[in-house]
């Protein structure tokens, strides 16, 4: 799995790829078993995949290579060419993303040795 960052929230799925041509993909969960799937290459282009079935965006999003997943497992989907999107932008999301989600941990285990400290000394 190729995943370098990855955020659920609000019923969209946020991942950043370690990938030679993807850099990021956004899943939105619609209310039936089909998705909405964003998909952003390095070179900034971003395109949309319509009415993706969950199991063929769970085999792309966990595929070793998300290149071969995305002719494997999404070229049969209606797509769409969207705007090209600031790749800076997108990248400083995930490093803001990734520092929240460092601070979170650090909060949870701090946490954690409290409470068991306390624990000790009852």
């Amino acid at each position: 799995m190729s995943i370098r960052t990855n955020l659920y929230e609000n019923g969209i799925d946020y991942c950043w790829y370690d990938s030679s041509n993807l850099l990021y993909s956004e899943c939105v969960d619609n209310k039936d078993d089909f998705k909405t799937l964003y998909i952003v290459f390095k070179n900034g282009i971003k395109y949309v995949y319509k009415d993706v079935n969950v199991n063929d965006y769970l085999m792309f999003r966990t595929d070793l290579s998300q290149g071969i997943a995305l002719n494997k497992y999404l070229k049969k989907y209606k797509y769409e060419k969207l705007e090209t999107v600031n790749i800076p932008e997108l990248k400083e999301r995930e490093q803001m993303i990734k520092i929240k989600q460092i601070n979170e941990a650090k909060i949870k285990e701090e946490n954690e040795k409290e409470i068991k400290e306390k624990e000790k000394n009852t």
